[in-house]
């Protein structure tokens, strides 16, 4: 599947402090290689069909939804709990 980033996405990451930008990058290689690896605690979020999280450190969490049509994966949001709330 390929990745791809919604400028939502690269505006919440500009944002994040450099240390989590870091831990992101590496969570996001994991992501690539096995999408449901363990640390990334993948979940569909509750009330969206088609949008999924996963976690980057117990408070920063990331957004994708996925085209079945193309096997396009689109990062989303990314930021603290709170992105969850407009996904």
């Amino acid at each position: 599947m390929t990745i791809r980033t919604l400028r939502s996405f690269e505006k919440d990451f500009e944002g994040l402090p450099k240390h989590i930008q870091k831990v992101t990058l590496k969570k996001l290689d994991y992501f690539k290689d096995n999408r449901f690896h363990p640390s990334l605690r993948i979940k569909k979020i509750q009330g969206y069909s088609k949008i999924w999280e996963g976690s980057v450190s117990m408070e920063y969490r990331f957004t994708y939804s996925i085209d079945d049509t193309t096997q396009v994966i689109y990062l989303r949001r990314i930021g603290t709990h709170s992105i969850l709330r407009n996904p």
